[in-house]
C-alpha cells in the first residue's frame, strides 16, 4: 500500500459516524429520547476522533501523492472544506457530550447540518481527486 492510499481508506469512518449523528439529532428534534442523545454524542466523538486520523493521513497524502497541475485548486479546497467541517463538528461534539442526556437544540442541529454539508462537498471533491 502506498502512503497516499491510507487516506481514502480512512475517510469512510468519520463520514459515516458524523452523518449518522446528524441524522439521530434531527430525528431527536421530533422524538426526544435520552438514548438518541447519548448515541448521537458518542457518534460525534467517534466521528471527530476518526476525522483527525483521516486528516493526518490526508496530510501524508498531500505530500506523497503524485498529481498533475490541473488538480492544484481542488487540492486546496478539499482540505479547507474538510477542516471547516471538522471544526464545526468538534464544537458540536463537545456541546453534545456535555449535554448528551438532552436532545440537541435547534441551533446545534443547524451547525451540525452545516458541518454535514461541508463534509459532503469536501468528500465529493476528494472523490474527484
Amino acid at each position: 500500500m502506498r502512503p497516499w492510499e491510507i487516506h481514502p481508506g480512512l475517510v469512510h469512518f468519520p463520514i459515516a459516524f458524523l452523518l449518522a449523528a446528524v441524522a439521530l439529532d434531527l430525528y431527536g428534534l421530533r422524538r426526544p429520547k435520552e438514548i438518541l442523545g447519548r448515541m448521537a454524542a458518542g457518534l460525534y466523538v467517534a466521528g471527530v476522533a476518526s476525522g483527525l486520523l483521516a486528516g493526518a493521513a490526508g496530510v501524508l497524502a498531500w505530500f506523497t501523492a503524485p498529481h498533475a497541475d490541473a488538480v492544484h485548486r481542488l487540492m486546496y479546497w478539499h482540505p479547507a472544506l474538510a477542516l471547516a467541517s471538522l471544526v464545526a463538528f468538534t464544537v458540536v461534539a463537545v456541546k453534545r457530550w456535555k449535554g448528551r442526556a438532552q436532545p440537541a437544540g435547534a441551533r446545534l442541529c443547524m451547525l451540525s447540518v452545516v458541518g454535514a454539508a461541508l463534509l459532503l462537498v469536501a468528500g465529493a471533491l476528494g472523490g474527484h481527486l
